[in-house]
């Protein structure tokens, strides 16, 4: 019975053009997208998580299993700015870097977990062509009028690095000391 439904379809498809070009443009598309969509729902109703956030919430989880001494056996380092926004740290064992960020309302923190991974490597396609500039000992100067965000950093003992970032994906292109 479905055998010959189906046979019957698909001659009624070789038949009339139209119609396969109305069921490949549009309606195996559109089945596609529903289950995609479905997909999402469902694991961001298991996850708790925003509509389009369930695979955050699923790397979050892993780095806490991978993690899950860190809060235990370190300490967080504070910093609270003129908001009393308060924003600790801890560099976990594994590299992995645990913060803590407190608004002044809020009587508890929330805690996230950064990877390494997200952190030491480049995240855009074209990361190579900037890794390699950088590493070629290019002039700073000469990025100044290409969109690269210029922030400089002083350390404790006062010596201050300018770096040249680029704001799209965080990567230092160059660093130079202070003038």
């Amino acid at each position: 019975m479905v055998a010959s439904m189906i046979k019957k379809f698909i001659e009624l498809v070789t038949k009339n053009p139209w119609l396969a070009t109305i069921i490949t443009g549009t309606i195996i598309p559109g089945i596609i997208a529903a289950l995609t969509a479905t997909n999402e729902m469902y694991h961001a109703v298991q996850t708790k998580s925003d509509w389009g956030k369930s695979s955050q919430a699923y790397e979050q989880k892993a780095l806490w299993i991978k993690n899950i001494t860190c809060m235990k056996d370190n300490e967080f380092t504070y910093i609270t700015n003129d908001h009393n926004v308060e924003v600790g740290s801890i560099v976990c064992p594994t590299g992995d870097v645990l913060i803590s960020a407190k608004r002044p309302e809020n009587k508890n923190p929330s805690f996230k977990l950064v990877s390494l991974d997200n952190i030491s490597k480049p995240i855009a396609f074209n990361s190579f062509s900037i890794i390699s500039e950088a590493q070629a000992g290019e002039e700073c100067q000469a990025f100044n009028n290409e969109n690269y965000l210029i922030q400089e950093s002083y350390s404790k003992s006062g010596y201050c690095t300018r770096y040249y970032l680029d704001p799209h994906y965080g990567s230092v292109v160059c660093s130079e000391p202070c003038e």
